[in-house]
């Protein structure tokens, strides 16, 4: 495990840039119908970016001796602080959703 772990640190650019490619390319072919194809393939290749560097993080909380070998830490900080703040938000926009009335075409009411 610990030689995967480094090897995977060793190549984690190339992976990150890679993913994030793949992400572009994949957002593209799915969405190639939408009249934003490109914009949110431009979002979805820097959030699937991320996804590399979350892994390199959570193998540093396994072994603290990863640490140093992350060349940007603060990559991997900055997408945990984002994550946590989007699931704060994500729960207080749940807390104070309101359930839409129904409508009255759909339940047959004049």
């Amino acid at each position: 495990m610990h030689e995967v772990s480094a090897w995977f640190f060793a190549q984690l650019s190339v992976i990150t840039t890679i993913t994030g490619v793949v992400a572009f390319f994949v957002s593209c072919v799915v969405k190639r119908n939408s009249d934003n194809t490109l914009m949110d393939a431009v979002t979805r290749s820097a959030t699937w970016s991320a996804l590399p560097n979350g892994v390199a993080f959570l193998l540093c909380t396994t072994d603290s001796s990863f640490i140093p070998k992350l060349a940007d830490s603060s990559v991997a900080f900055f997408m945990g602080g984002i994550a946590l703040l989007a699931v704060g938000m994500w729960d207080l926009k749940n807390l104070f959703k309101r359930e839409a009335p129904p409508d009255p075409a759909s339940t047959g009411a004049t």
